[in-house]
């Protein structure tokens, strides 16, 4: 497990949060909480074996929902502690290294179908020394 920084962009909103990356069997998931206003947010970010990935949003008051997005089969980048970040083909993903930190940028879209006019932007900066630690 692999305690991270996260910077949260979700529809123009930016929030700060810190969690873990892990691999659960031959999955990856990323874990981690924010505050939005008044609650604090968990959110788990699941890339899976079989290339989807799911996205778990929740707080202690209710589930806020849940997203599940297929084809996620290009744009892997292996990190140097072998974690593997993920993007849709649609998106961009880029690496920033600075003096002892590396910060990547997930960014993609997510929408009911292609069809839908309201796609959510959700963009995640994750950031870490280069120990691993924050």
């Amino acid at each position: 497990m692999e305690k991270v920084r996260v910077f949260l962009k979700q529809d123009g909103e930016e929030f700060q949060g810190q969690g873990y990356w892990q691999k659960q069997g031959e999955d990856y998931q990323l874990q981690f909480t924010y505050k939005e206003e008044d609650s604090t947010v968990e959110v788990l970010f699941i890339h899976h074996n079989d290339g989807t990935c799911s996205i778990r949003e929740f707080s202690k008051e209710k589930e806020l929902y849940l997203y599940l997005q297929e084809g996620w089969e290009e744009g892997y980048l292996k990190t140097t502690v072998g974690m593997m970040l993920f993007v849709t083909k649609l998106e961009k993903i880029e690496q920033i290294e600075k003096e002892d930190q590396r910060i990547y940028e997930i960014g993609y879209q997510l929408g009911q179908s292609e069809a839908d006019s309201l796609l959510h932007e959700f963009v995640l900066i994750i950031e870490k020394n280069s120990d691993g630690n924050e």
